[in-house]
């Protein structure tokens, strides 16, 4: 065997092995900051959903439209079907035709 070559016990080279998995690596580093961040994103949007749930709740038909206020989920002729709109209701006399 050359001379500058070394046998290594094998307990150095567990040692060695454990360093290198408590020793954060920048990849290793670079995802646990994308998960945190992720984590943090998806926390804030559980906040905003349980918020949202919490006025749905408070509603008097427990239901509402983000994106109109004065819409409703309306059934249709379909089984298990519905449309999201308006029931317009209208009223009429004589004196107005």
């Amino acid at each position: 065997m050359h001379p500058d070559v070394r046998i290594w016990p094998d307990s150095a080279l567990s040692r060695l092995d454990t360093a290198d998995l408590h020793e954060p690596s920048e990849a290793l580093a670079a995802k646990a900051a994308h998960l945190k961040e992720k984590l943090a994103k998806l926390s804030s949007e559980l906040q905003r959903l349980k918020a949202i749930e919490k006025a749905m709740l408070a509603s008097p038909d427990q239901q509402i439209s983000l994106t109109d206020p004065d819409s409703r989920s309306m059934a249709t002729s379909g089984r298990g079907s519905g449309v999201v709109g308006y029931n317009v209701q209208s009223l009429w006399t004589r004196s107005i035709i």
